[in-house]
């Protein structure tokens, strides 16, 4: 074949042996396999008398990368009989597809293996694909359909004997293939996220420099291959399952589906067990019909896709016809493979490095130059996020992120590539040894690489050299380190890190437990690393145990991220902006437990129409009295907590009710769903004291999401004393806590560790808590009941409450409306996620109007402090506050009025005194204080507790009034100075 000349393309790009076209990307072991392939001696059948495979997958990292920029894919090539195919599963916005028109054809006719017949048919298809507009020519479409048909079996038969048409179609297909497997360099193997035999699906960075390139490509491939011709079209979308599956869209009316669970093929065969490619091939009788009805089922499937997956409708609500969208989502993403689609293309990063000359002072000449000797002309791949910094000679390193590497080795032809960061740019952060175990542990290679090793080992001897050090002995301590026991240690890390029993999550290591559940539990972890423990280290087991923990919390182990969502031995649900997600157990890694099986029912519209949807649609709506949207759009956050929908709504929730309000029997249908069996709850909090469970170290530790909590649910909350006051310094943490902060916390014999709590914060009370911080006050939502639950006529059960909570349908429904109005959620605007957690919809308003009531009651009837009401009968006060208040529109009850005034830090008690006995008398914490208040106020005034406001019939006049109490105050105030809280004024 003559070979052109082109400026893009060096003239021995391209060359011909055996009747094979190769280039110069054809890797040696392609050539190898293709020539012996087409060698007269090779069989081309195994015994079983099935054809021989060209070559295994190749894995890309170990064989067929041609420079460090691909060394992350992680996805297999196929080199087969058929073509090169490739791909990277992934969901992908802004590609472009280009397809290679008739490739064997092509190469047929560059081979001169097509006679003169079929060679007139070649050239005239390509006569009317230059045609303008042929597309709409009905005419030269069938044509067109008719040649390229009869072409291609021409070639798979083109020879007189099975061999010889064997290999001339081995021969076309090969130099194909070559040409296909260049054509993935010339665009990068990272940009090219789906290869089939004849067609790429590229991804567009940048449109203007694409532009560019595909001019280039263009040239350089119709300069070298006679008639070779090609198109393009640019996607919005790709979703990628496989190297042959895939769905490429723009809209719903514009989108090219190749996914075999649910085009048109796949449903045409399930309706009438016939190949509809057969059909079209042997010009057979179609169904029109059943093609009709799949051609509807495709784009019903797609537009689903679409909807859920980039034009979410931001006004769903959350109805019956809702979870069933739901099912079918579920359905067509796992039929179609979709369970990851955040996989991508994994991200590497090119860096240069040098010294910033302009800072550096302290670095000696000589130094300066080795630097630059180890450091120049070299760019080095990573996946690390690398900044500037000071290394361990004093030099500042300036780094440089190189945003088009392939430009810049265009223009620095000199410049080699490392796949590793120089241990010369690393900061010294504490000894040298630990610097030298952490470079071995950071680069395991550096045993085998010997320009690694030198360059660690010359790094080594000027550090020592500038820092008055034996050199030598410095680099026996690097030749220690990787023999001796450390290495060993890092080798079992390493095997611990890859057990598929282990996941380590923000530096903490978790291990499969008996139920397939990933857990922190020391015993199901350390039950692992012994496996991979030596016989010598059995004695030290404990700091053995310590040391593989430590090794494995370097950076070169932090990979993995705890997924969104829930585990159970049916399936796993996990949800992110684009939906629910329902896959198999061990598809994600994480420790929340689900009880019900989402899969069994999930679209069964009898669970809407049943008699236990109603009931709990009644309990919800009595326990939120007025606000059901608030109480689900709450419950829904336990699903939500790292989706960013936390820090957009910032709210702390009180659920505020009467006893027998349900509160608990929410808490405990919670459980019912989400606690695994004999595990400490992930919902319910285990410390009922809020500012214990927010500062306590410990109690912040065991409230880790990582070990499975949900939420901080604080039932029948209680605090640090009566006055039920959550302390500023636990404001400040929640605040931080529902904004998805990590905070400080510590196990038993654990050092202090970063610790994500819960951002889901409820306290359910029967009294509101006094909040001392008013960042913290402004953040509270307050959802309130003010009935018991089974008075209220619309809860209607059959069984008793706790039968009624065991009931498995009961939990379904709670479980189906949890996850219906989290999909809701996902598709609000950040303005409606405000809305609904608006102070207007909180019930803390009308709670602010009662506290603000009594206080304008004690203000108005002089009480200026605590020590006012000691010695007063409660139910007296009550009746004259209630006087006083009767024309307002805010009422409280007897037991309300009692709380507010034990929130003052008062106590009421029974006391016997003047030869009568008093129900709920008003009494300070010291005993003896009140006894005096009372004998005061009888000898001076002759008041008795029940005497609040006293008119004396016997005078016509009022003796008994409020604001007298406050007689005694100086005395008794000097008297009792270690009670100042009782004497502390209020704040009006």
């Amino acid at each position: 074949m003559k070979i052109e000349k082109h400026p893009y393309v060096e003239k021995d790009d391209m060359y011909q042996e055996s009747g094979i076209t190769f280039f110069k990307s054809t890797p040696s072991f392609l050539k190898i396999a293709e020539k012996a392939h087409l060698n007269s001696e090779f069989n081309h059948k195994n015994t079983d008398g099935q054809s021989i495979k060209l070559l295994p997958p190749q894995i890309t990292d170990t064989v067929i990368t041609n420079n460090l920029a691909d060394v992350k894919q992680r996805d297999q090539f196929n080199f087969t009989n058929n073509g090169v195919y490739s791909y990277s599963k992934c969901l992908a916005t802004n590609v472009v597809q280009i397809d290679v028109h008739s490739l064997l054809p092509t190469w047929a006719f560059n081979s001169n293996l097509l006679d003169k017949h079929h060679r007139k048919l070649f050239l005239r298809k390509k006569e009317i694909e230059a045609t303008p507009n042929y597309h709409n020519n009905y005419r030269l479409v069938n044509e067109r359909k008719r040649i390229k048909n009869e072409l291609n079996i021409y070639c798979s038969q083109n020879g007189k004997t099975k061999k010889e048409q064997y290999v001339n179609r081995l021969k076309c297909m090969y130099s194909g293939m070559n040409m296909i497997n260049d054509m993935i360099q010339f665009w990068g193997k990272r940009n090219v996220i789906n290869c089939v035999n004849d067609g790429l699906i590229v991804l567009v960075r940048d449109k203007s420099r694409f532009e560019s390139k595909y001019k280039q490509f263009k040239v350089r491939y119709q300069s070298r291959v006679k008639k070779l011709t090609f198109s393009i079209k640019f996607w919005k979308y790709a979703l990628i399952k496989n190297d042959q599956e895939y769905l490429l869209m723009n809209t719903t009316d514009d989108y090219k589906c190749r996914n075999h669970c649910f085009d048109i093929n796949a449903n045409y065969f399930a309706r009438t067990g016939s190949s509809l490619r057969e059909l079209q091939k042997s010009n057979g009788i179609i169904d029109s019909a059943a093609l009709q009805a799949a051609e509807n089922e495709e784009k019903g499937a797609v537009e689903i896709l679409y909807k859920q997956l980039f034009d979410a409708d931001p006004h769903n609500e959350a109805t019956k016809r809702n979870l069933d969208r739901l099912s079918k989502v579920n359905q067509i993403m796992k039929q179609a493979g979709y369970t990851d689609i955040n996989h991508g293309v994994n991200p590497i990063s090119y860096y240069k490095f040098e010294i910033d000359d302009a800072n550096n002072e302290q670095a000696k000449q000589y130094v300066n130059a080795i630097t630059n000797q180890l450091l120049g002309n070299q760019l080095f791949v990573t996946s690390e996020k690398i900044t500037d910094r000071i290394n361990l000679l004093n030099q500042p390193i300036k780094v440089t992120k190189i945003e088009e590497p392939e430009k810049y080795l265009k223009d620095h032809p000199k410049t080699t590539v490392n796949n590793f960061v120089p241990p010369i740019i690393d900061p010294l952060s504490s000894s040298i040894d630990d610097w030298i175990k952490l470079e071995i542990l950071r680069n395991s290679d550096v045993k085998h690489n010997l320009y690694l090793y030198n360059t660690l080992a010359v790094t080594l001897q000027v550090w020592a050299n500038e820092n008055k050090r034996d050199p030598n002995s410095i680099i026996k301590k690097l030749n220690k380190n990787l023999s001796d026991k450390q290495l060993k240690m890092m080798d079992i890390a390493d095997k611990v890190y890859n057990d598929p029993a282990t996941l380590l999550v923000d530096n903490q290591l978790m291990a499969l437990n008996e139920h397939h559940i990933y857990t922190s539990e020391p015993a199901v972890v350390n039950n692992i690393i012994d496996k991979y423990v030596d016989s010598g280290s059995k004695r030290f087991i404990k700091n053995a145990r310590n040391n593989v923990a430590e090794l494995l919390t370097n950076t070169k182990y932090q990979n993995n991220q705890l997924d969104i969502g829930f585990k159970s031995d049916n399936q796993t649900i996990w949800l992110d902006k684009n939906g629910v997600h329902v896959t198999s157990p061990l598809k994600k890694k994480m420790e929340n437990y689900v009880n019900v099986d989402y899969v069994n029912y999930e679209g069964d519209m009898k669970l809407f129409n049943s008699k236990e949807y109603n009931e709990v649609s009644a309990f919800l709506a009595h326990l939120s009295n007025g606000h059901y949207r608030q109480l689900t759009c709450m419950l829904a956050l336990l699903v939500l907590q790292n989706t960013n929908i936390m820090p957009k709504i910032r709210r702390f929730f009180i659920l505020f009710g009467e006893p027998g309000s349900g509160k608990t029997v929410l808490v405990k249908l919670l459980e019912k769903i989400f606690d695994e069996p004999k595990k400490p709850s992930c919902i319910l909090s285990g410390e009922s004291n809020v500012n214990k469970a927010f500062t306590d170290p410990n109690l912040v530790d065991v409230n880790d999401t990582k070990k499975g909590k949900l939420a901080l649910w604080f039932d029948d909350a209680q605090s640090d004393s009566q006055s039920n006051a959550i302390k500023a310094s636990t404001g400040t943490v929640i605040n931080s806590v529902i904004s998805n902060e990590a905070k400080t916390g510590a196990a038993k014999f654990q050092q202090y560790h970063r610790v994500k709590l819960p951002s889901l914060v409820v306290i359910a009370t029967n009294s509101i808590p006094q909040i001392k911080q008013a960042g913290t006050a402004d953040r509270m939502f307050v959802i309130s009941s003010t009935s018991r639950l089974l008075d209220d006529p619309n809860f209607k059960i059959d069984t008793d409450i706790n039968t009624w909570i065991d009931n498995k349908k009961v939990q379904k429904v709670l479980f189906s409306i949890i996850l219906n109005t989290a999909v809701d959620m996902l598709n609000m605007s950040d303005r409606d996620l405000k809305l609904i957690f608006d102070k207007k919809n909180s019930s803390q308003s009308e709670l602010t109007n009662l506290n603000s009531s009594i206080e304008a009651f004690f203000e108005n009837k002089n009480i200026a402090s605590p020590y006012d009401l000691v010695g007063m009968q409660a139910i007296k006060l009550f009746n004259a506050y209630s006087e006083s208040e009767k024309t307002k529109s805010y009422k409280t009850t007897y037991r309300v009025f009692c709380e507010q005034l034990e929130m003052l830090g008062l106590v009421l008690k029974r006391k016997h005194f003047h030869g009568k006995n008093y129900q709920k008398v008003i009494c300070a914490k010291n005993e003896q204080l009140t006894n005096e208040k009372m004998k005061v106020m009888l000898e001076d005034y002759k008041l008795t507790p029940d005497q609040v406001e006293y008119w004396d019939r016997d005078v016509q006049q009022q003796r008994g009034e409020i604001k007298s109490w406050h007689y005694g105050y100086d005395d008794l105030k000097n008297k009792y100075v270690n009670d100042t809280a009782t004497f502390t004024p209020f704040r009006f």
